[in-house]
Formats: structure tokens, sequence, C-alpha cells
């Protein structure tokens, strides 16, 4: 989405920055001064920071914590049970197991990453890993896990179909400012997102609401509710039985009226 794009070149933080004294930490601001190599990477919409922020690679940002271990089959999926598989498909949660022994040994929360998918999840309680193309992903100290989510979601990855993509993303290097404004960051996002699903909400209602009256007007019409009536005028049901006397008729007449045409149309 493009408000997020935005958030990671600074946009939506400028005027918080300019009322706060932010501290720069240090590290390089134009991707051009990175000489990274000629490997596949994520891009970014802009590639020159605000002041404050820098550039990070993978590690600096996130630790895998992806346990190839622990994982269940989708095959084993239940449609119910004590704990939560999340899988990379594009629901958050993708089937249920009872299975104690499965759940991921590292402390919530968590991103999860589709290998295949490229779908990011975050999830804030133990779950049960699914299986193959999985990636999970904890934030490092000092970058908010909802910070580093939103990261993934704003970064433009090589589309490999249903290839493998981690390893694109591990050579990627992401925008970091310091937690105050990452905070900030998710507020506004998160703010955004609510604003959609109010807006979302109402678009529903006003549909309904549109139908149901759109029905009550049809019904006042039928009744002949949404005009002045003439009382000297034959009643409805009378006009509707005429009309379909008259559609019953109509299909004969036109084939007699056309035999008598080819009757009269002159010979060869």
């Amino acid at each position: 989405m493009t408000f997020i794009a935005a958030a990671f070149r600074g946009d939506l933080t400028r005027e918080w920055r300019e009322n706060h004294c932010v501290a720069s930490l240090g590290g390089p601001r134009d991707y051009a001064n990175l000489e990274l190599d000629d490997a596949e990477r994520g891009t970014w919409s802009s590639e020159l920071l605000p002041e404050g922020w820098e550039w990070r690679n993978f590690s600096g940002i996130f630790e895998d914590v992806t346990d190839n271990t622990r994982k269940l089959p989708e095959k084993e999926y239940l449609a119910e049970g004590k704990y939560p598989v999340i899988d990379q498909g594009e629901t958050l949660i993708g089937g249920y197991t009872n299975n104690q022994e499965l759940l991921h040994r590292a402390d919530p929360p968590f991103i999860i990453f589709g290998d295949h998918t490229r779908c990011v999840k975050f999830f804030a309680m133990p779950f049960v890993q699914g299986a193959d193309g999985v990636k999970v992903l904890r934030t490092v100290a000092n970058v908010e896990p909802l910070f580093g989510l939103y990261a993934l979601s704003a970064v433009i990855l090589p589309d490999k179909g249903y290839s493998r993509h981690m390893k694109f993303l591990r050579a990627t290097c992401f925008p970091v400012t310091r937690p105050e404004e990452q905070r900030e960051i998710v507020r506004h996002i998160e703010t955004t997102f609510s604003w959609i699903d109010r807006l979302a909400a109402e678009a529903t209602n006003a549909r309904k609401l549109i139908d149901h009256l759109a029905k009550a007007v049809l019904a006042k019409a039928f009744r002949g509710e949404l005009v002045a009536q003439d009382p000297r005028n034959e009643p409805a049901e009378v006009l509707l039985a005429r009309i379909k006397s008259d559609r019953e008729a109509a299909p004969t007449l036109r084939r007699r009226n056309g035999n008598e045409r080819l009757r009269s149309r002159p010979s060869a």
C-alpha cells in the first residue's frame, strides 16, 4: 500500500520530527553509499533517508527463529484444536492441532514470512509452525515488532513465482529510525488501517440500506403510492391482466400478418 511505502520514506512522521529532537543513528542514509554486491534484493520507493534514519542489513533488524524440527504437515491440520497452526497461506491461521510438543519454542511476538508466497503475518501468541515455506522472524533489540512487520510489507521483493524468496530478503537493507519514531510510524499506520476498516463497514451498511430502500420504493411503485392516483383510472390488477392478454395475442397477429405479406409478394 502506498501509505506504508510513505511511512518508510519518513513522510508520515515529517511533522513529528520537526517537533522532536531526533538524534542520528550514525549509519548511512544514502543507499548508494552501502557498496552492496550485485545480488538480487528488495527495493524501496526512496533510497535517501531522512535525518536520524539509517540503512541496516537484514540481521540488524530481524532474528530468524524458524524451527526446522517442529512443524506440522498440512494433511494433519485439524478444523478445531487447542493450538493454532500458522503457515504461509493468506489466512492468518491455517488450521489447528492438539499436539503441545509441536509448539514453537521462541517467545512471541512473531513475524511470519511465506518463503514461497511472500505473505507477511503477525502473531503474538504461542503457535505451531506449518509445513515447509514458513519462516519465523523476531525483531532485534530497539526495533519495534510492528515496525518490522510493516517494513516487510513495504519492501518490494523480486517476484519469482512459487520459488523461494527468503534469500532476497536476507540480501535486503532496511530503513530504520529510533524506537520513538518507529512507534509513531506504527501509530499512523494502525490509525489508517482503522479508518479503512471503518469506511469499509460504512460502505457495506450503505449498500444494505440502498438495497432495502430500493425494494421499498419498488413495492410502493407497484402499489401506486409514488404518484397521486386518479380514481377514474382502472385498477392495477385490471391493467396487468389486459397487458398479459395483449402479449399472448401479439405473436399470433404477427405471424398472421407476416403470412399475409408473404402471400401478397409478387412471384419472380
